[in-house]
Formats: structure tokens, sequence, C-alpha cells
């Protein structure tokens, strides 16, 4: 089996856990994101991947931007618990509405 070329590798450590932003190259050439999260259970370390593709990659950090504007403003108010379809701030810089996609929607 042939190796997948690494073009570029991201580490973030975020407490107990690591996670592995890395890009590789597919078989036609074209990069992708190998998102890897590792944490330690007792005496191994269990592993998550999620692929991202060229052709979602935009769209994808748009969601994460849309994520990250939702975490920095949320505020929990005494009494009350948090609804998870409610919609978050438009990501910073954006000038247009973004469209919001169903888990069942994802073309993966």
């Amino acid at each position: 089996m042939e190796a997948t070329k690494e073009l570029f590798h991201e580490r973030v450590k975020a407490g107990g856990r690591t996670y592995f932003l890395n890009v590789k190259e597919t078989k036609d050439g074209k990069p992708y994101l190998s998102l890897v999260e590792s944490r330690k259970q007792g005496d191994n370390f269990e592993k998550s991947r999620l692929l991202v593709f060229q052709d979602h990659l935009d769209d994808f950090i748009k969601g994460l931007q849309s994520v990250q504007a939702f975490v920095a403003n949320y505020s929990v108010q005494s009494g009350t618990t948090p609804s998870q379809s409610a919609t978050p701030p438009p990501p910073p810089g954006a000038t247009a509405a973004t469209e919001t996609m169903e888990e069942e929607d994802l073309p993966f």
C-alpha cells in the first residue's frame, strides 16, 4: 500500500487531548484535511479521525467560524437551558447570510 503524502502538519495540545491537523494528498494529487483527536484511555490512546476534502473545506471553515462566534458570545442565563437550535451570530466579516445545513443533509 502506498503511503499518503503529508503536505502540512499542525499539532494542538488541549488539556488531556491532542489534535493533529494534517493536510495530505489524495491519489489524484488533491489536498485534504485529516483532523485527528488523540486522548489517553488508561495505558492506550484512543483516536478519532475526520476527513475534509478540498471541495468541502471552505464550507467546513465557515461552519467552524460560526460555531466559534456562537461560543464566544454565549452566556448561560440562570434557570434556562440553552437551545441547540439557536441561530449563531454570523462569523466575523461575513456579509451574506450563511446557509444552515442539517446533519442529514451533509454530503458525506
